[in-house]
Formats: C-alpha cells, sequence, structure tokens
C-alpha cells in the first residue's frame, strides 16, 4: 500500500470515529418527552380531543430552555397525520419564563383567537407539555403579555386536565369535608374518597360534595340550602368561589351558625395542598359580609371552629 493509499484510509478510519462519537454524544444529549396535540377527529373517529407524540429535546441547558424547546415543537406542529395543531396559524412564541415551579408562556395575539374548547385544549395542549418537566408544577399562558380575562382560570396544573384522553379511569382523591356537629355545634372533618371526572377540577369536586351534604348522621350541612356551586378556579394557591344568590338569601339568624356556613366551605378547600386561601363570591360579586362573618377578604383555615373537645384539630 502506498503512503498516500494508507493515509487516506487512516483518515477514513478517524472520520468514522469521530462520527460514531458525534452520534452516541448527540443521542446522550437528548431526552425524550411528550408533547400533546389536538386530535383529528375526521381522521381518527377517536373522541379523544388530545394526545401525544414521542420528541426529543436538547438534555443540557435549564429549565427555561427546555421549556421553550417544548413550546417550539409544540409550535412547529405534529409528524401524525391523526394529529393537529390545536393553535391559529401563525401563532409565535414571544417569550418563556419559569420561576418558583411555574412556566409563564407569552404568545403572539393570533392565541388570542381561541375561545370555548378550542382554547380549553390549546391550553391544556401547553400544560401536559410542559408540567412533565422536573421543576414544572404549573403553567400559565398570556397573549402579547396580557391574561385572557374570558377564561375561568388563569392558572394550570396538570391535574387540571382531567380529559378522557388521559384517565383510564376516573382519578381517585382523599380530602376532608367539614360539617357541623350538632352535638359540639363545631365543625367536623369527614374523610371521603372523590372521584374526579373528566372535566372536572379538584376545586369543583370538593364544592360539590361538599354541598351534597354529610354522610355520617350525627353531621349536618352548614351552608344555607339551595345554595348552587356556579364556579371554583384555583390561581396561586387562592381558590375563588362562586356561589348563587341563595347563599345569602338564607343567612342564619345565629353568629356561630353564620360562621360554620362560612367555614365549612373554607376549611374544605383549604385542607389540601394547592389550596391556602379562599375568596367567596355570590354570583360573581365580592359581598362584604355573610350576616356579622366578614368575607370581603382571602379567608383562611379556621382551626377554632375545627376543634373537638379535646382541643384537637379535627
Amino acid at each position: 500500500m502506498t503512503r498516500r493509499g494508507a493515509m487516506l484510509l487512516c483518515c477514513a478510519f478517524l472520520f468514522a470515529l469521530v462520527s460514531g462519537c458525534t452520534s452516541r454524544q448527540s443521542a446522550e444529549e437528548t431526552d425524550q418527552v411528550e408533547v400533546y396535540f389536538a386530535v383529528d377527529v375526521s381522521k381518527t373517529g377517536n373522541a379523544d380531543p388530545i394526545r401525544s407524540e414521542t420528541r426529543e429535546i436538547p438534555q443540557k441547558g435549564d429549565l427555561n430552555t427546555r421549556a421553550a424547546a417544548i413550546l417550539g415543537i409544540l409550535l412547529d406542529g405534529p409528524q401524525s397525520q391523526e394529529l393537529q395543531s390545536p393553535f391559529p396559524s401563525g401563532t409565535r412564541l414571544l417569550t418563556c419564563k419559569t420561576e418558583d415551579g411555574r412556566v409563564t408562556a407569552d404568545l403572539s395575539e393570533q392565541y388570542g383567537e381561541l375561545a370555548g374548547m378550542e382554547l380549553t385544549i390549546a391550553d391544556y395542549c401547553i400544560t401536559l407539555s410542559l408540567c412533565q418537566l422536573e421543576g414544572v408544577e404549573s403553567v400559565s399562558v398570556t397573549v402579547e403579555g396580557k391574561a385572557l380575562p374570558y377564561r375561568d382560570r388563569q392558572v394550570f396544573t396538570k391535574e387540571d386536565v382531567l380529559l378522557s384522553s388521559h384517565m383510564e379511569e376516573p382519578l381517585s382523591m382523599e380530602v376532608t369535608l367539614y360539617f357541623t356537629n350538632q352535638a359540639t355545634g363545631l365543625l367536623e372533618g369527614e374523610t371521603r374518597t372523590l372521584e374526579i371526572q373528566e372535566g372536572d377540577t379538584s376545586a369543583e369536586r370538593i364544592m360539590s360534595a361538599l354541598l351534597e351534604g354529610p354522610q355520617s348522621q350525627n353531621l349536618s350541612s352548614s351552608i344555607p340550602k339551595g345554595t348552587k356551586l356556579l364556579s371554583a378556579s384555583v390561581d396561586n394557591g387562592v381558590c375563588s368561589v362562586n356561589l348563587s344568590k341563595e347563599f345569602l338569601e338564607s343567612v342564619p339568624e345565629d353568629w356561630q351558625a353564620q360562621q360554620l356556613a362560612v367555614y365549612s366551605i373554607v376549611n374544605s378547600l383549604t385542607d389540601t395542598d394547592s389550596i391556602g386561601q379562599v375568596q367567596l363570591l355570590v354570583e360573581g360579586e365580592t359581598e362584604e359580609y355573610f350576616g356579622s362573618v366578614p368575607i370581603g377578604t382571602q379567608l383562611t383555615f379556621n382551626e377554632w371552629l375545627s376543634r373537638s373537645d379535646d382541643g384537637k384539630r379535627n
């Protein structure tokens, strides 16, 4: 073999070695993630509104970089012909900021064209895709730096996304609901296991179960009869509960009974990890008082009303 031939062979070997190392290095520097898109029902006949496909993002980089990479994949659209982008054409990512476990994705004005179920599906595709990243607990989506005012919530967690495509069975959660103990005249906790059905949120399910009343015979509901839940949403640990007008139409005369009615709601909701405060609304409006009990500000767990005879919290 000539010297020139030997050199060419050596170069070819080195090139193959470097290429192989580069390929292995590239594979090691990417992570597989599930990115969620809308389902094209006309092609699949599937009623499930969203579904994921496996994609790759860079392994290196901070949380903000990795979140932005997922958002970029979302905006580029799916690879599968059975899926479709949930976003209006031309939607762009303006900024992506991560702080205290929350990703805020600010999108261009086209995203503001969405409403109703289309907006819900788009929000949930973003939420499920981002919340799989370690360190991401919640997601906020804004348009040109502003929140969409007609949403029922502005901050999303993966627990909020309870569509059937992600639930082989209903999600179960154990909660403590607070009702009046007739013997002590105080609130007593009743442990329940609630099933979260498609489209429910945990706050809505807790309130629905509370309004249905207790299971134990020695407990009774503290809330005025006929009260209906209009909405319940959680934003940054604050649960806004919107009740029907019946809540104010049958206010009990006794001050203690008024407190029990208010804190039956507040204590039941704040006995969860995700809710620290409750803001009560009636027909969408803030009321200053329920009888003589102030309800115009955000309320927290009332330990005094939830004590047993030995002075311990239930």
